[in-house]
C-alpha cells in the first residue's frame, strides 16, 4: 500500500517540482551571454571611380565587443546558490512527504486491523449468545428448564 501511495499523484507532483528545481539550477550554472570580443572584421573600400588615380584604400579593421555590467557576473553566483538550495529543499520536502504518506497509511492499516479484530470478537460473542439461547430454547421445548431461565436467556 505504501508503494502504491508513493506512485500516486501527490508524490509525483513533488518529483516534478524537484525536476523543475534541478533545471533551474542548470540554468543558473550555465554561462550567460558573457563572451570575449568578436573577431575583427576586415573590410576593403572599392576604389574611387571618379578619380584619375585608381588605388585601393588600406583595409579597415573593425572590432565589435560586448560590455556586461559586473553586477550580472557577481549576482549569478547567488542565483546558483539559491537554485542549489531549492533543489535541496525540494528533495527534503519529497522525503518528508514520503514519510508522512507511509505513517498515514500504516496508522490507517493498524486501525483497520484493530477494527477487524473487534468485529471478529463481537461476531464470536454474538454466535456464543445465539448458540446458548438456542440451547435454552431447545431445553425449554423439552421442558427441561423453567420459563424464568428461558426468558433470561432471551435477554
Amino acid at each position: 500500500m505504501v508503494s502504491l501511495a508513493l506512485a500516486g499523484p501527490t508524490f509525483n507532483s513533488s518529483s516534478h517540482q524537484n525536476r523543475i528545481n534541478e533545471l533551474e539550477l542548470r540554468r543558473a550554472k550555465a554561462p550567460g551571454s558573457i563572451s570575449s570580443p568578436f573577431p575583427p572584421a576586415i573590410t576593403t573600400s572599392p576604389a574611387n571611380k571618379s578619380s584619375a588615380h585608381h588605388y585601393l584604400r588600406p583595409p579597415q579593421v573593425l572590432f565589435h565587443s560586448l560590455s556586461i555590467p559586473l553586477g550580472i557576473i557577481f549576482s549569478q553566483g547567488n542565483s546558483v546558490k539559491i537554485a542549489r538550495e531549492s533543489v535541496a529543499l525540494g528533495k527534503e520536502k519529497q522525503e518528508d512527504l514520503a514519510r508522512q504518506l507511509k505513517v498515514d497509511i500504516l496508522s490507517k492499516y493498524k486501525q483497520y486491523r484493530l477494527y477487524t479484530s473487534l468485529i471478529d470478537m463481537q461476531s464470536e460473542m454474538i454466535n456464543d449468545v445465539l448458540a446458548t439461547s438456542a440451547q435454552v430454547e431447545d431445553k425449554f421445548k423439552k421442558e427441561q428448564v423453567s420459563v424464568d431461565i428461558y426468558i433470561s436467556s432471551q435477554r
